[in-house]
């Protein structure tokens, strides 16, 4: 087993631990795990992979799913967020649809790109959880700017995955976007969350007009459709 393909091998099952640990609603725990595997997978990426012809090198599938909700999801109200908006509290699996091949193959920068993309916005929910589960205001908002940063993180990381390429959105954008848009509207910074909510809708057209809507899990999309659809202050009237 080459070097890059033990490291990206051992952060696949830290993230999958943590996930597990994120169903269980021990977000510290699941936290930890996330930021092994993507310490890992950073390695991995700036491994030199061995030199094998493309033409002979065998493809390692890597497969998205996402988790069950915590067994103590946040139901967010008025006394823990400045208004009803839904989160999406579901983190991602990643699985190798080949194992032998995952582990003698390695990995292809896209492959990689993806994976990270899943740890981080893994990661950043993982400080989400825990910022608005926190009672201690300070806590709570240096928690949900560490999870802001690892969602921008993610978005960036998708952007370059999807350089130069047919627009193809995937529901960790949703996720992305939409806890985004929950983030910075708990802040008061609705100018931020309005664009994070415009993109959201943007994306789920394209689901819309791709007959790929159906994919999404009934409440998840529900949760979507009524975050793009919310009203926002009129900061101006106010003014």
């Amino acid at each position: 087993m080459n070097n890059q393909a033990e490291q990206r091998l051992n952060a696949l099952h830290l993230n999958n631990e943590g996930v597990q640990y994120f169903e269980s609603s021990q977000f510290e725990e699941a936290g930890h795990c996330f930021g092994e595997a993507l310490s890992q997978l950073t390695q991995a990426s700036h491994c030199d992979a061995p030199h094998t012809s493309q033409d002979t090198l065998p493809e390692s599938d890597t497969y998205f799913y996402w988790s069950d909700n915590p067994t103590k999801p946040l139901h967010l109200s008025p006394s823990t967020c400045s208004t009803n908006i839904f989160l999406c509290q579901r983190a991602l699996y990643i699985e190798s649809g080949d194992d032998s091949c995952m582990i003698t193959a390695p990995p292809s920068p896209s492959s990689l790109l993806d994976e990270s993309a899943a740890v981080v916005y893994n990661l950043g929910l993982s400080f989400h959880m825990m910022g608005l589960d926190y009672i201690t205001n300070t806590n709570k908002q240096k928690l949900l700017r560490k999870a802001a940063s690892f969602y921008n993180i993610a978005v960036n990381i998708r952007k370059q995955q999807q350089m130069g390429k047919k627009e193809k959105p995937s529901s960790i954008d949703l996720a992305i976007l939409n806890n985004m848009g929950q983030i910075y509207h708990e802040a008061f910074d609705y100018s931020t969350s309005r664009k994070c909510f415009e993109m959201l809708s943007h994306n789920l057209m394209w689901f819309t007009r791709n007959g790929q809507l159906e994919c999404i899990a009934q409440s998840d999309r529900k949760g979507f459709m009524l975050n793009v659809m919310m009203k926002f202050p009129d900061i101006a009237a106010a003014a």
